[in-house]
């Protein structure tokens, strides 16, 4: 009977500081729980390693570093190298081009000199042969001119070498005018030398046969 007096006398005011403690309770024990759940997240799990893991670990470190940076050196080195291939390959190609001009020029000059030594020659035989050429009718020409002063002389045959020595075969009238035309040879001056082969006499006149030289450089052209 007290209690339900007891309830029957509270009033509405000590209900709410029943619900707000209450409340407060709550509100303290999520606090404790939060706390506590932070704290078992803070706690760490990993044992805290020795002097020599410590140790270890650093010489890891450090050879991880030390590898990283050889395999850095050897990629830059590997690149220099691919560089330096490319660029002398370059200048080797641009030296061979260089090369190819300079045969090329060097081939067109050895052609034009072999040109102009091959006209020179040419040159240089025509002016040989020219220089040994003579006129074969300026000789006998000059033979049959010798003969007419001589008198009644005519040369039937007349042979001569490149050397101009010659065989004169003809007939005269009488041996007078036959040893006319040998005393003429004789001392013409172009002629070097001359000899009476044969003479003979008949009916018909006087036949002869004569052998000697003329002199060559007489009868080459003068340049």
């Amino acid at each position: 009977m007290n209690k339900k007096e007891e309830v029957k006398n509270k009033k509405p005011e000590d209900a709410l500081i029943i619900n707000k403690s209450k409340k407060k309770v709550v509100e303290v024990t999520k606090k404790k729980l939060s706390d506590n759940i932070d704290e078992a997240k803070s706690i760490n799990l990993i044992p805290k390693l020795s002097k020599e893991e410590v140790v270890q670990e650093r010489k890891k470190k450090t050879l991880n570093l030390g590898s990283i940076i050889s395999l850095m050196v050897l990629v830059l080195i590997s690149i220099v190298t691919v560089g330096f291939n490319i660029v002398s390959k370059m200048q080797l190609n641009n030296e061979k081009e260089k090369l190819y001009d300079i045969e090329e020029q060097v081939n067109t000059q050895s052609t034009k000199i072999l040109a102009n030594n091959e006209i020179k020659e040419r040159v240089l035989l025509y002016k040989e042969i020219a220089s040994s050429a003579y006129s074969p009718k300026e000789v006998i020409e000059y033979i049959n001119t010798i003969a007419e002063r001589s008198g009644s002389t005519n040369i039937t045959s007349f042979t001569f070498t490149n050397e101009l020595a010659f065989i004169i075969d003809g007939k005269a009238y009488n041996l007078e005018d036959v040893s006319k035309f040998w005393f003429l040879l004789t001392n013409d001056a172009k002629v070097e030398d001359v000899i009476l082969e044969s003479v003979s006499k008949g009916s018909e006149g006087a036949a002869f046969k004569f052998k000697g030289n003329l002199v060559f450089k007489d009868f080459i052209p003068e340049e």
